[in-house]
């Protein structure tokens, strides 16, 4: 009731949070949450009771509409929200993520996550070119790759002809050599 009254108030960050209070106990109501703080402009909080609705296409447009890229990032470091969310992803999204996500430890753990759960020949390639900016963080991001998951992304770094030299020489410690690649 509390909520219906801040809405007819215009009121609606208020109705948000009482929202997303009630959905404590009933989580249907993180829908009627987000859709009071995209009214009222609140887009973190949108986004927050959204990730918590798992409505991941809203997620999408709200994190893409209104520049909310690193919140993005962040929504997708859990596997199973990036399984369902990431083929959802047009190609300039998924380029505009990297873009706009910034190189540090927590994204590149976060982008080993997004290949471990995707097959996706362009954001295996996205990640690659991302992670290879740094020494260090590139080191990091292989460290985590299971087997199965390396011998897939050496494929791509070898059989892709576009792929930057620099790229390949930056991952070369990390990953299979063409040798073995054809051992495969």
């Amino acid at each position: 009731k509390a909520a219906q009254c801040y809405l007819e108030a215009n009121l609606h960050d208020s109705a948000g949070r009482v929202y997303v209070k009630m959905a404590q106990n009933d989580p249907r109501f993180y829908t009627e949450a987000y859709e009071a703080f995209a009214r009222a402009g609140k887009w973190d909080a949108m986004l927050g009771a959204a990730a918590e609705a798992l409505a991941s296409s809203r997620i999408i447009e709200v994190a893409y509409t209104h520049d909310r890229i690193e919140f993005f990032a962040s929504y997708l470091a859990n596997p199973d929200i990036a399984k369902d969310t990431i083929p959802k992803l047009s190609p300039d999204q998924i380029g505009r993520l990297f873009q706009k996500i910034p190189l540090s430890p927590r994204f590149v753990t976060v982008a080993r996550t997004w290949v471990k759960v995707q097959k996706n020949p362009l954001i295996d390639m996205e990640v690659l070119n991302y992670v290879a900016r740094n020494k260090s963080l590139c080191e990091l991001f292989w460290v985590g790759i299971d087997d199965m998951t390396k011998i897939r992304l050496t494929l791509t770094l070898y059989s892709i002809p576009m792929i930057n030299p620099e790229i390949k020489a930056a991952h070369a410690p990390f990953v299979r050599s063409p040798e073995a690649k054809l051992a495969i």
